[in-house]
């Protein structure tokens, strides 16, 4: 009995001096850790092939040792989350840089990065489409933290799949996240030859917070977007008839955003002439993003419908 309890004793000693160092993640042929759920974060800001710009796909609220997994404590403000969507979206950016083509652009110049370090942490990750279609940018939730991995990039990928030039940007979670919206749409322009597109036409999809960002710019620029695809936000019921063709999505069990201020804010523009439209699915909370084997798991293909009809 002695013995068992010393051998017990060692075992438990063994494991926690080593933590993390037993556990091995399954590799592929050329050696490269293959993605899965139990896959530390860490470890995917640190491939070779995010090099620059790895930390910024995820929460900047992430500890060492959260896995995919951990990322639906991580994403507080965010429900059904999926973790196999994650390794999609990793996946299919590496291929991406293995196969030569850049996926993560700088937006401000390195004179610009050189006077504000905060710049460097702003970009947008491109999910190639057909070079005559639209494009799309997409600004994430969050209110702590941006959610791109949940939010933003998932749903430029879905675009991308129906030929879209989808960009999920990575904008600073402050007051000057419009500017950054509005410098990357002015990156997208300028550099249309470069990102091999073609139609300049554009539609901006916000989430929650973001979606207020998203609402003003469209409202004071000149370069006005096609439309606007806003995800279970908290605008004024209040509108002005000036608002460009808005496509609405929201959970009837959020918790944190109205459905009901957002029905009768569609409803308002609608009053003024402004094409609108609001999907609310039942009995969904805040934050669902594409809604991944969920009642909203077909949202993102109407909004496309929406603007499509334009």
């Amino acid at each position: 009995m002695k013995i068992k309890k010393i051998l017990f004793v060692f075992l438990c000693t063994l494991l926690l001096s080593t933590g993390c160092d037993m556990y091995e993640l399954s590799k592929d042929e050329d050696g490269n850790n293959v993605v899965n759920k139990d896959i530390l974060i860490s470890d995917i800001i640190n491939y070779p092939e995010f090099n620059g710009f790895g930390k910024l796909l995820f929460p900047d609220t992430i500890r060492d040792t959260d896995t995919l997994t951990d990322l639906q404590y991580v994403l507080k403000y965010h429900t059904e989350y999926s973790a196999d969507k994650t390794i999609e979206i990793i996946d299919y950016l590496r291929k991406q840089v293995n196969d030569g083509n850049q996926v993560f652009y700088n937006i401000y110049t390195e004179e610009e990065m050189m006077k504000d370090t905060s710049l460097k942490d702003v970009g947008i990750i491109y999910f190639r489409g057909d070079n005559n279609k639209p494009f799309t940018i997409h600004m994430a939730g969050g209110w702590e933290y941006v959610g791109s991995i949940h939010d933003s990039m998932p749903q430029a990928y879905e675009l991308s799949k129906l030929g879209y030039n989808a960009f999920a940007l990575i904008y600073r979670n402050n007051a000057w996240a419009q500017a950054d919206l509005e410098r990357a749409i002015q990156y997208i322009n300028n550099n249309k030859e470069s990102l091999n597109i073609t139609n300049t036409k554009y539609s901006i999809w916000a989430n929650a917070q973001a979606s207020t960002v998203a609402n003003n710019y469209s409202l004071g620029t000149t370069n006005k977007p096609t439309a606007l695809v806003m995800q279970y936000n908290n605008l004024s019921k209040s509108v002005t008839g000036h608002e460009v063709p808005t496509y609405s999505v929201v959970g009837t069990g959020d918790q944190i955003i109205s459905y009901k201020d957002m029905d009768e804010r569609n409803t308002n523009l609608k009053a003024l002439g402004v094409k609108a439209e609001i999907d609310m699915i039942v009995g969904l909370g805040h934050g669902f993003g594409v809604g991944y084997n969920t009642a909203a798991a077909n949202w993102i293909n109407r909004a496309v419908a929406f603007i499509e009809s334009i």
